[in-house]
């Protein structure tokens, strides 16, 4: 089966199709140059809402990355210059 979209609209396709276990191939059609900046900031916004929680536990795990390997440099010596 081929799904046939705007451009923009490819990447969200494949993962519904992929979630509805089609076989499926996924191609866009072209879109008008001056519309690609707004649907592409729309559909970005829609793939981070759909995957919310994947997202918070990403953003979350890069925040605590840093605040976790700060007691482990502690006791690394630092030469600055010397």
């Amino acid at each position: 089966m081929v799904l046939v979209t705007s451009n923009f609209h490819i990447l969200r396709t494949a993962i519904l199709a992929r979630r509805l276990d089609l076989d499926a191939e996924v191609t866009g059609s072209r879109t008008a140059f001056y519309y690609l900046p707004a649907a592409i900031l729309r559909e970005f916004a829609a793939v981070v809402v759909a995957y919310k929680w994947i997202n918070v536990l990403t953003c979350l795990a890069l925040v605590a990355l840093p605040v976790l390997a700060l007691p482990l440099t502690q006791d690394m010596p630092h030469n600055y210059g010397d």
